[in-house]
């Protein structure tokens, strides 16, 4: 009986070790490790392998490039994996900027967070449209980021949003849709009322945006409707 032959792929030492250490025991298999993808195209000219589990996120060449190049021939199911990962790479970088620590930073690009919001929304149920070119504060982005991120969560069914700038510096993130299921406990958070005792992570927006606007030292204005949800906010005088 011929043994299978495995080979896993990843550039975190400690990684890899769990990996096979965790695989090995149950599978009746010839386990290969590469921490590279030099490393396993060299190991793949070398011999056969009947599996590999590659590490997506590598540096100098990632996982779906080593595949192109190990002669592995493009097909529907590789295009789903190399847009699902883009899409959750992008969702990152916005998580990065909407939940991360702004202080010190440089400005942001509109175009830099136009082109995130593409590749995050670009195939969802939900339109984005970003009408904020130039270059911006990151604590201002972070604010309009957690904003839509409170919009999108009362957005299940889709729909479509524009986040622009209003006069005297404000901005504005509008949303539209057939349906919308905003809990009324956490836009309350938003308007200045007791919100729930508990918050969820996946509502912990909800929580952070009054912050990070006294922050910036602006309001918020917020107007919901059958059909329409705005959070909009603006400078204090």
């Amino acid at each position: 009986m011929t043994i299978p032959q495995i080979l896993i792929v990843d550039d975190e030492p400690d990684m890899l070790e769990l990996l096979k250490r965790s695989l090995e025991p149950d599978l009746n298999s010839r386990l290969s490790t590469a921490a590279s993808a030099k490393s396993a195209l060299q190991q793949l000219s070398e011999k056969s392998f009947d599996l590999a589990l590659i590490d997506i996120k590598m540096p100098e060449m990632d996982g779906l490039e080593l595949l192109e190049l190990s002669g592995v021939p493009n097909s529907p199911e590789l295009s789903l994996v190399a847009e699902s990962a883009g899409h959750a790479s992008a969702r990152i970088r916005l998580f990065r900027l909407a939940f991360g620590d702004p202080a010190g930073a440089q400005d942001i690009k509109g175009q830099s967070v136009a082109a995130i919001l593409a590749e995050v929304y670009g195939t969802s149920r939900i339109a984005v449209s970003w009408q904020a070119p130039g270059d911006h504060a990151r604590p201002v982005i972070r604010a309009v980021l957690l904003a839509l991120l409170c919009v999108e969560q009362a957005m299940g069914a889709g729909g479509k949003v524009e986040i622009g700038q209003q006069a005297g510096g404000g901005w504005h993130v509008r949303a539209h849709a057939t349906r919308l299921t905003a809990d009324p406990a956490l836009w309350g958070l938003l308007q200045g009322k007791s919100g729930p005792v508990e918050i969820t992570p996946a509502a912990v927006q909800f929580a952070l945006l009054p912050e990070a606007l006294r922050n910036l030292d602006m309001k918020s204005d917020v107007q919901i409707t059958a059909n329409t949800v705005e959070i909009a906010f603006y400078e204090t005088l």
